[in-house]
């Protein structure tokens, strides 16, 4: 491994042959033995002192570079050198490296068999880092043996490890990213292990957060402080304190104010997204399960209504919880909407379900869309494809954002739902509400108002003067066709004359 010129740590393959190429380097190493200096028998290098004995245990530096002589004499090459209290690190030609990371291996059970170092410009690593030290715009910190520390680590310099005891992050002061970062972080982080199962004190809490300072990364303890232009709480463990404060605004009215933002500093005119309080909703407390908020400019939840947010609106219900997916509303214009009817749920409701709703409420139903649970915006002016339990239909909402009953731009809806013939079938009738009348639609749902058609089984469907008629599958059944669409009562094939009643099977009132 060694450093690219932006200062991030990459992997280099190791040399299988020492070679020196330049300089006095080349001219002094000679295979020739001589009296005093290198020496190459075989594949390694010596170095012979004056006396013709070999250096062993010290650096000779040659055209400007370093060399070390192992305790056998041998250009040590590909390791890592301790020399007193200081570390180095020789590379694959055996010379010193300098202002490099390098991934050197090692059997400390912290390291998972390597650790990263830097050698400094000396060719020094970094070594027992009381505080964090600046590498290429990033900080570090290093144990007495010169390997960067990562994860989290205590005032003494020490790594703490969190994988068996999660709740040893309270002795932690810095947080310096994974293994191969080792970056020391700063601002907001989210810690991962799971402190919700084995301290009481967050059993309620979704998420554990921490914030360490920018000037020094250390972790913010037992303080407010403003963020941002917010003020957070942060305990003796320094995690960001969060909850809900319920006040009880009159005997029947609930308030409810989210307190990841305290001391009075609190987001106004703003969504926030929350797990709901036990009172709230059990279900979601219980399953942690977040839900979205919106604030009112004193910072309390909006309860009970529709609200216009950024031109869209939404409906937030009695606890402030944003509402979403199909609902009957106890208005026909989503301005004056003051409380939910019925919430229908798409996983167990059936088209059916719905037009029976409709006709219960005297053809009138206040049937309106919340999209899903991360958008709840209301649908209007336009249409969009809803799953129920036994299929998917293509619903309209008008600009008030109602489910349209009726026909627009020729085709029929039904309490919202797009009325559409069968794919096999092609064509099919369909009763207008409970009025008796009915109106022809084609696969796409387009409404069919005069002529004839043929559906997927050779029937055919003709309109004439406000009606029309059923005419079973037959070899005369497009000249009867015909003949009704025409307003005629017989028509004549092969020089025989037909009655065009005898072919009509049924006759229905089309909706005017």
């Amino acid at each position: 491994m060694i450093a690219d010129k932006n200062g991030k740590k990459r992997w280099t393959a190791s040399l299988g042959k020492t070679v020196f190429a330049a300089g006095a380097m080349a001219a002094m190493m000679s295979t020739a033995a001589m009296a005093a200096g290198w020496q190459q028998e075989g594949d390694e290098w010596y170095y012979l002192d004056n006396n013709g004995d070999y250096v062993s245990d010290s650096w000779k530096v040659s055209d400007g570079k370093y060399y070390y002589l192992s305790s056998d004499g041998t250009m040590a090459r590909n390791t890592l050198i301790e020399d007193g209290t200081n570390y180095y690190y020789v590379g694959s030609d055996g010379a010193m490296i300098t202002n490099s990371w390098k991934a050197v291996a090692t059997d400390d059970d912290n390291y998972d068999g390597y650790a990263w170092y830097y050698f400094r410009e000396t060719g020094k690593a970094y070594t027992d880092t009381s505080t964090p030290v600046t590498i290429s715009g990033s900080k570090y910190m290093f144990d007495d043996q010169g390997q960067m520390l990562y994860g989290y680590v205590d005032e003494n310099g020490d790594m703490i490890d969190v994988s068996d005891d999660a709740e040893a992050v309270y002795d932690a002061v810095w947080y310096f990213g994974d293994k191969d970062s080792g970056a020391m972080v700063t601002g907001w982080h989210q810690y991962e292990e799971d402190l919700t199962t084995t301290d009481d004190t967050y059993e309620d809490y979704s998420a554990i957060w921490f914030y360490f300072k920018t000037e020094n990364g250390k972790k913010l303890t037992d303080t407010t402080k403003v963020i941002n232009s917010y003020r957070y709480t942060f305990d003796s463990n320094g995690v960001m304190v969060s909850g809900w404060d319920d006040t009880a605004s009159s005997s029947t009215t609930n308030v409810y104010r989210y307190s990841d933002l305290t001391s009075g500093s609190i987001e106004k005119n703003s969504w926030v997204q929350a797990i709901p309080s036990e009172e709230m909703d059990e279900d979601d407390y219980e399953d942690g399960t977040y839900r979205w908020f919106y604030t009112n400019s004193s910072g309390y939840v909006v309860t009970s209504q529709a609200k216009k947010i950024n031109s869209k609106w939404y409906y937030f219900n009695e606890y402030g919880i944003m509402q979403s997916g199909l609902m009957i509303l106890d208005a026909s214009s989503i301005s004056s909407c003051g409380s939910i009817v019925e919430d229908l749920d798409e996983d167990d409701i059936t088209a059916e379900d719905i037009y029976s709703l409709g006709e219960a409420n005297g053809g009138d139903l206040n049937l309106y869309y919340f999209g899903d649970e991360n958008s709840g915006a209301m649908a209007k002016d336009g249409s969009v494809n809803i799953t129920l339990s036994d299929d998917t239909y293509t619903f309209y909402f008008n600009s008030n954002g109602k489910a349209y009953n009726g026909i627009k731009s020729k085709k029929y809806y039904k309490y919202g739902i797009l009325q559409k013939a069968d794919n096999d079938s092609y064509y099919e009738l369909v009763e207008y509400g409970a009025t008796g009348t009915y109106v022809l639609v084609s696969k796409s749902g387009s409404v069919v108002t005069s002529g004839y058609v043929k559906d997927g089984d050779d029937n055919y469907y003709a309109i004439y003067d406000g009606k029309v008629a059923y005419i079973p599958a037959d070899d005369l059944a497009v000249k009867a066709a015909t003949a009704y669409k025409a307003g005629n009562e017989t028509f004549t094939y092969s020089s025989t004359t037909y009655n065009t009643a005898d072919y009509v099977s049924e006759e229905y009132t089309l909706y005017d």
